[in-house]
């Protein structure tokens, strides 16, 4: 269930710097876009000092993000129904366990995770996993998913990571995997993946290369139409990443003109947090 700690004075969620974990007994919510609903504990709300500074980042209208939010809702019920996502997933997957060690004690964060896949993929060689995601439709399926396939290691939050941050220095593997080329400005965000990593943890994130805007049957939503993984590279860089790789991981063929083969290479950047 998601969780988000408020201040007494705003409704806008607010982390420690040291804060290891979203505490049990703060206000729990369910955030729709742009909109919070505070259910549960009673306990009174903790205002935190010393935040994090973060970089402001771009953001798409309001009524855009709500729309986005709502295609994604309404696609979770079949999205696995395609062969292409599901083979995706476990690629992207099987890459990470090859470039990151995943050990048994390792606190994981997904952003971005729709229903799930990389998460329950990697799931039975870590020990929690959160999973994050802006649409609860594709949250509800993952719980459903996770619960039918025995998994208890995965718990689901609704997030925005681009409007609130997380807080810092909580997780060994930060991972997104089909999210970047859905977010205006990537840098920001990249930066506060590594602010939500401990230090020497990991940060892992996979996306299309940068294509002609033909791999998407309806380009709503979508601020990039590909990423270029030299930026990446550069952006892991300049945010003091070391051992930093890119690798070309998988290509996903869909018919274009004349029903001729089109070939979107999907990569994988991964660098360690000093």
């Amino acid at each position: 269930m998601p969780l988000y700690v408020f201040s007494a004075a705003t409704t806008t969620p607010v982390f420690p710097r040291t804060e290891k974990s979203w505490p049990r007994s703060q206000t729990m919510i369910t955030l729709q876009p742009d909109q919070a609903r505070a259910t549960g504990s009673s306990a009174s709300p903790r205002q935190y000092s010393n935040l994090e500074e973060y970089p402001p980042m771009a953001l798409a209208p309001k009524h855009l993000r709500a729309d986005n939010v709502k295609r994604f809702d309404d696609a979770a019920a079949a999205w696995e129904e395609k062969p292409q996502r599901v083979a995706l997933a476990r690629k992207v997957a099987e890459a990470i366990r090859q470039a990151i060690p995943l050990a048994p004690a390792m606190r994981v964060l997904e952003y971005g995770c729709g229903t799930g896949m990389v998460a329950r993929t990697i799931s039975p060689h870590v020990a929690a996993i959160v999973a994050v995601d802006t649409s609860p439709g594709m949250l509800e399926v993952l719980g459903r998913k996770a619960a039918e396939e025995g998994i208890t290691n995965i718990e689901t939050r609704v997030h925005d990571l681009t409007r609130h941050p997380l807080p810092v220095e909580n997780f060994d593997l930060v991972l997104s995997s089909m999210t970047l080329h859905h977010i205006p400005e990537i840098e920001p965000l990249l930066h506060r993946f590594f602010a939500a990593l401990k230090p020497g943890g990991y940060l892992a994130v996979a996306d299309l290369i940068t294509e002609d805007g033909s791999f998407h049957e309806d380009n709503s939503g979508v601020a990039h139409h590909g990423i270029n993984p030299d930026t990446v590279r550069d952006i892991l860089a300049r945010n003091g990443g070391q051992d930093i790789g890119v690798q070309e991981i998988h290509t996903i063929e869909k018919p274009g003109e004349n029903s001729a083969m089109r070939r979107y290479p999907i990569f994988l950047a991964w660098c360690r947090k000093a």
